[in-house]
């Protein structure tokens, strides 16, 4: 079997993170708590090298996983890292606003394919530079919306395909919790609007919550403070003509819940 060299950019705990606990299920087997986990349970990837600016994440990777990989590579510089080994796989782990120039390197630097986390960037023009420069290079890039393997979404996915509802006509979530900032856990519902919807999104309407008028560029701090994030209201209408409403609000109490309209039930 051919053998993929991997490598992991960001040492936070979703990137580096030891399982102690039970596997999350999936639709296609088990999922793991973090990055290195992943890596370490597939046969076929080569874990060689990570990276990150802090000497301390280093010696917590190190302590977590130096009977897995005892002749780990360690860098402070990505570019560094990706001219001298040359991964196949790229992990991007860091703060969101960086995302981009490190999938955009890893992608002219040969990477076949790169997971970045969530949200993918915190500007539309970064965005679309990556974009571009994975399509320009054949590489493979991949947003870690994880709730797309979820049995339960795959099911309600392949039910509204069957036709159990007839043609879906409206989605609605309402989705309410200390985290339901739009950058973090809320991105995951709106990313599995897009999913049921099975469509692109032909336009948007949204409104930020109270009090974020002036959050015209990303000022968040990567999600470690809930007060720096707005929540949001949106409708969503898909090219599809499925028309989607968004409701969401940072609550103490959590409550997630997903309502699909069929124009049979």
């Amino acid at each position: 079997m051919k053998t993929y060299k991997a490598a992991i950019i960001g040492l936070s705990a979703i990137a580096a993170q030891r399982p102690d606990g039970p596997d999350y299920p999936s639709a296609y087997g088990r999922v793991r708590e973090s990055h290195a986990s992943v890596f370490d349970d597939h046969a076929q990837v080569e874990l060689v090298a990570v990276c990150d600016i802090r000497d301390e994440a280093h010696e917590l990777f190190r302590n977590s996983w130096q009977d897995v990989w005892p002749q780990m590579r360690y860098y402070s510089d990505y570019r560094q890292l990706l001219r001298e080994e040359q991964p196949d796989l790229v992990s991007v782990v860091t703060p969101d606003h960086l995302h981009a120039d490190i999938v955009v390197d890893a992608a002219n630097g040969g990477a076949k394919a790169i997971l970045c986390e969530k949200p993918i960037a915190t500007t539309l023009a970064d965005a679309d530079r990556m974009i571009a420069a994975c399509a320009a290079n054949g590489t493979v890039l991949a947003v870690n919306h994880t709730r797309r393997w979820s049995p339960i979404f795959q099911q309600v996915r392949e039910l509204l395909r069957s036709g159990a509802v007839g043609t879906l006509r409206t989605m609605r979530v309402d989705f309410f919790s200390p985290r339901a900032m739009l950058f973090r856990n809320g991105g995951h519902m709106v990313d599995m609007l897009n999913f049921l919807a099975d469509a692109d999104p032909a336009w948007v309407w949204a409104e930020l919550e109270e009090g974020f008028d002036h959050f015209d560029i990303y000022r968040g701090d990567g999600g470690h403070n809930p007060d720096l994030e707005p929540s949001a209201s949106a409708y969503i209408h898909y090219a599809n003509r499925v028309r989607a409403f968004y409701e969401s609000g940072k609550l103490n109490s959590t409550a997630a819940q997903f309502t699909l309209i069929g124009e049979h039930g």
